[in-house]
């Protein structure tokens, strides 16, 4: 079945856009119960480019999932934490227009790899308290708003007020190979060696370039301190009830090591959540982001978890064509078909549009013969012809006429009125009288 694409802004930056790709809408009863259940897929590369997602967007489009994969502003332009304010804002926009989109906005999980996947858990996480020593910002929606999407901000002891606020929550979050840590990433960075080491260095300083600052203090202590804190998904782990589920996968041998991974989830353990909440595959051998999801074993892995996170399982249906009684006309019996208002694709019914189609050509029913004609009869018995007489179709029979004089038998005139006919050889007159 054909993915639908789509793609719309979310803001007015040009990196600010979101790309979409469903299934169709198939009528009852086949397709796939509605709305569906999304996935926010996030790519990143060093926060610095778009990064690459591959086939899986589609895969998991044909799978039955909304996807909507983000484009948000990188680079130095863009500094923390304008990238999470971004993916947030796109869950937003897709929230907001859920049903144009068949998505349902309460069942979605975030999908991201390598500084994708870093975004994915800070939103995964973000319904919880900020980090200690972060820049504080709480949110409080405002409750005489009875759809719940007023809300007012409150960064620093300043109140912004926010038309269409949603709530950050996920049903989840999946994240490859996800520099969780940037300040580890950028202190190991200095120390890094072996076929990673390049690139360990390139993360290190992407990160810097991410906080605005280095942890040495290049900006004053507090904020440059309180940035790191806040990009710290670890720093935000407040538990279960607040936070969203994760699923993270790295490999053995990896460009971001599996250590990120376990210091999240022993600081959600130290928060009361359990082994299932926070699931790690760490798999043997080297690779990298994406490269996960080929690895083996992994993809069925993240299949089921999504499915235990999202509800039943969302493989499309087959799709079997609808009966539709042909009417009477048609042909539908598997025979050679081709005439007007017939159907042209044989053994397959379907709707015809005349009332009355020439006979099918080949097996099959037909039209039903016409009803007879009702007999107009000739004068008399004799020839017809005349007015008033049959020609083999219905004759309209008004008032008879009066019948002027006898008939011969022998030679009966012409029926100068409409009329029925006398009996065929006994003569009478238009009118039926003798």
């Amino acid at each position: 079945m054909d993915v639908l694409t789509e793609t719309h802004p979310y803001g007015e930056h040009p990196a600010q856009t979101l790309t979409i790709r469903r299934l169709p809408v198939e009528p009852i009863p086949c397709g796939i119960p509605e709305p569906r259940p999304g996935l926010l897929m996030v790519p990143g590369d060093f926060w610095t480019e778009p990064g690459d997602l591959g086939e899986w967007p589609e895969k998991f489009a044909q799978a039955g999932y909304v996807t909507l994969t983000v484009s948000y502003r990188q680079g130095p332009d863009a500094p923390w934490p304008a990238g999470r304010d971004d993916v947030l804002a796109a869950l937003n926009w897709a929230r907001t227009n859920a049903a144009a989109l068949n998505l349902d906005p309460e069942r979605i999980v975030a999908f991201g790899t390598a500084t994708g996947g870093h975004l994915a858990a800070s939103l995964g996480t973000l319904a919880g308290p900020p980090a200690p020593s972060a820049p504080r910002a709480v949110v409080g929606i405002d409750g005489s708003d009875p759809s719940g999407r007023t809300a007012t901000l409150t960064v620093d002891n300043t109140q912004i007020t926010i038309d269409g606020w949603v709530d950050p929550a996920l049903k989840g979050f999946i994240a490859l190979s996800a520099p969780l840590d940037p300040l580890r990433a950028y202190t190991t960075a200095a120390t890094a060696s072996g076929a990673w080491a390049e690139q360990q260095a390139r993360l290190g300083e992407a990160a810097a370039a991410l906080a605005g600052c280095t942890p040495d203090g290049t900006l004053p202590d507090v904020a440059c301190h309180g940035t790191w804190q806040d990009m710290r998904v670890a720093a935000h782990a407040s538990g279960p009830d607040t936070d969203a589920p994760a699923l993270l996968v790295h490999f053995s041998d990896d460009l971001v090591p599996a250590e990120h991974a376990e210091d999240y989830r022993a600081a959600q353990l130290n928060q009361g959540a359990t082994a299932n909440d926070v699931q790690v595959y760490v798999v043997k051998g080297r690779g990298h982001g994406l490269d996960g999801m080929a690895a083996p074993g992994i993809e069925p892995v993240v299949r089921a978890w999504l499915n235990a996170r999202l509800g039943a399982s969302t493989a499309p249906t087959p799709c079997e064509p609808v009966p539709v009684p042909a009417p009477s006309g048609g042909c539908c019996g598997g025979g050679t078909c081709g005439g007007p208002g017939q159907s042209d694709t044989p053994g397959e019914p379907g709707p015809v549009d005349l009332p009355m189609p020439p006979p099918c050509g080949g097996e099959g029913p037909a039209a039903p013969a016409p009803e007879p004609a009702p007999s107009g009869g000739c004068c008399g018995g004799g020839a017809c012809g005349g007015p008033g007489q049959s020609d083999g179709g219905p004759v309209s029979v008004p008032a008879p006429a009066p019948c002027e004089a006898p008939v011969d038998p022998q030679s009966p005139p012409p029926c100068g009125g409409e009329g029925p006919a006398a009996p065929a050889g006994v003569g009478g007159c238009c009118g039926s009288r003798v």
